[in-house]
């Protein structure tokens, strides 16, 4: 069984969806092939106040992650510095996102 067929088995059985499915939170799941590994990246985004931060995150925390140099070697590292940029580019970007804006 592949992880998007387990995924998809486990959100059937407690009711989950890949979106919006109350408010402004988000259950986000992909799943990458890189190479010959398939990659789970899963993530909560609670959007509080608006969809706005969360549709960002959707759309850009994983690749950011992704695009660090090292992330196959050193994972939490990378994993912190693209929350970091992620975040900093939320808050260049907060006059623009509006509402909702906070901290990672």
């Amino acid at each position: 069984m592949t992880g998007k067929e387990l995924l998809d088995e486990m959100k059937e059985t407690v009711g989950l969806g890949s979106s919006a499915d109350s408010g402004e939170d988000y259950v986000v799941v992909q799943f990458k092939q890189i190479e010959d590994n398939e990659l789970g990246l899963f993530a909560i985004f609670d959007g509080h106040l608006s969809h706005e931060i969360p549709d960002y995150l959707w759309t850009h925390l994983f690749e950011t992650i992704l695009n660090e140099p090292n992330f196959w070697t050193e994972p939490e590292t990378a994993i912190r510095r693209a929350y970091s940029i992620t975040d900093n580019t939320i808050l260049e970007k907060a006059v623009d996102l509006g509402i909702g804006v906070c901290l990672l």
